[in-house]
């Protein structure tokens, strides 16, 4: 994410010292706000697909490994 120039801190939009443009502010915060929601969605299905990929391979391995003790 580029820094916004009007502000000292650059990490938070909110936190400016000089007069800035309102509409560009939550212009900025919004597409933020977007940005970070989507990859909050990303990350969470990516982990809840790992996870459950996981836990499918493991109850595959361990009926694979009763099948193999009932032998």
């Amino acid at each position: 994410m580029r820094k916004n120039e009007n502000c000292e801190n650059g990490k938070y939009a909110y936190i400016c010292t000089n007069k800035i443009n309102i509409r560009k502010l939550n212009s900025d915060l919004k597409n933020k706000g977007n940005l970070c929601r989507f990859v909050f969605f990303f990350f969470f299905f990516f982990f809840k697909l790992k996870s459950r990929t996981i836990i499918l391979y493991y109850i595959n391995k361990t009926i694979m490994f009763s099948k193999k003790n009932y032998n």
